[in-house]
């Protein structure tokens, strides 16, 4: 008789997106697709009792450790994405934080990845299944009530396209901006205090989050706020989408002030340089010049001065419109929201045919996983050579250009 060889299991090392940040290993199910048993794919993890959590794989078949010898390991339990969200280049980014701030790769990429892709919290919606006239949603913690052989039939379904991942998260709370309806003096009595609290914290910080408003309020702010719609000081109301392109968009709140959009900017054809921008200019794209013709990427930093009105922006423009021309994205950063969204607006006007991105924290934690995965997606396929533009705050830094 010959010797039937037991094959190991595989396994793989993910870092935990929320607390504890861990790095753990997992044994990988036979049904798992081996597709997505790639470094950087987001997938669903089993942590403690009955905790499910969102991770990133770093490793595929690490190498042996002897601390593991005996030990019994949890399988992986679900992908999150089709494709892997990051790509090698990225985590080597996070990798090297981690090491710099003697923390673990999975603390660096909870602080840098938006909300909505550090969730495990989602449904697995399965469309088109014979005697079903609607999508089946499915927790993935009843996923452990499936033996393999279903596993595998979701896993198939899941690589076809005839599943998919639903965020289950709600929301509402940072979708809803409040904001004044009426100038003050406001008709209040003077024992509504918790009303005047409310009105004078929007006039001061300006339109902002249900959520956000209610946290200043405390409890009862709920019934706080509804007393005021009803006697109309107070609108709330959905981000309004304005968009951008057709494949675009960015969310609003919906007293920001109309200026802003309704500016108008000069013809690029028309704007004449002066002899300093002209100055900047040729330093600058020398800069950008020296790091394209190396081959090699060599970071360079230049700090350009000028007073108030002086046309710094001009030249960030005209720099940025040579550099997409050379083939390569650009990264434009404004210190606080509402000059990211004038600097979008600019940037609009001033490259109108760059695919433009924009990005900022009052934006809902679903599109700004949108818009990180779509730009993540960018890398792994043919639009990866097509540059693109991105307009933000300084949290934009980390998205995967």
């Amino acid at each position: 008789f010959s010797k039937v060889k037991s094959v190991s299991p595989r396994l793989t090392r993910v870092a935990l997106l929320s607390p504890p940040y861990s790095t753990l290993t997992y044994e990988v199910p036979p049904w798992f697709p081996a597709a997505l048993l790639v470094r950087g794919a987001r997938l669903a993890v089993p942590l403690g009792q009955k905790g499910l959590r969102s991770a990133i794989i770093l490793e595929v078949d690490p190498p042996p450790d002897p601390g593991l010898a005996g030990v019994t390991l949890r399988p992986l339990w679900w992908p999150l994405e089709r494709k892997p969200l990051l790509d090698a280049s990225y985590l080597d980014m996070i990798e090297h934080l981690a090491c710099f701030q003697m923390t673990t790769p999975g603390r660096v990429l909870g602080n840098v990845l938006p909300l909505g892709l550090k969730t495990a919290q989602v449904t697995l919606r399965v469309f088109g299944q014979p005697g079903e006239t609607m999508p089946r949603n499915i927790s993935l913690s009843e996923l452990i009530k499936y033996d393999a052989g279903e596993l595998q039939r979701l896993a198939r379904l899941w690589q076809d396209g005839q599943a998919d991942i639903q965020e289950s998260v709600s929301e509402a709370l940072d979708r809803d901006i409040c904001a004044v309806a009426a100038d003050p003096p406001w008709p209040l009595r003077p024992q509504a205090k918790r009303q005047l609290a409310a009105l004078e914290h929007l006039w001061e910080h300006g339109p902002m989050p249900r959520r956000r408003l209610l946290k200043h309020l405390g409890p009862g702010g709920g019934e706080t706020l509804r007393a005021l719609a009803e006697r109309g000081l107070l609108r709330i109301g959905a981000c309004q989408t304005f968009a951008m392109d057709d494949d675009a968009a960015l969310e609003l709140p919906p007293d920001l002030p109309r200026e802003i959009f309704q500016q108008t900017f000069p013809d690029t054809r028309e704007i004449a340089f002066t002899a300093e921008q002209e100055t900047a200019l040729a330093g600058l794209s020398a800069l950008l010049a020296a790091g394209r013709d190396s081959g090699v990427a060599s970071p360079r930093t230049a700090l350009l001065h000028g007073i108030t009105g002086s046309g710094k922006t001009v030249v960030y423009l005209e720099l940025a419109r040579r550099c997409l021309e050379s083939g390569r994205s650009v990264l434009l950063l404004a210190p606080e929201v509402a000059l990211s969204w004038k600097l979008m607006r600019e940037a609009r006007a001033y490259l109108p045919a760059a695919d433009l991105f924009f990005a900022h924290g009052y934006q809902s934690a679903g599109l700004r996983a949108r818009i990180f995965r779509s730009l993540a997606e960018r890398r792994e396929s043919a639009d990866r050579r097509a540059p693109c533009l991105v307009v933000g705050t300084r949290s934009s830094l980390f998205l995967p250009l």
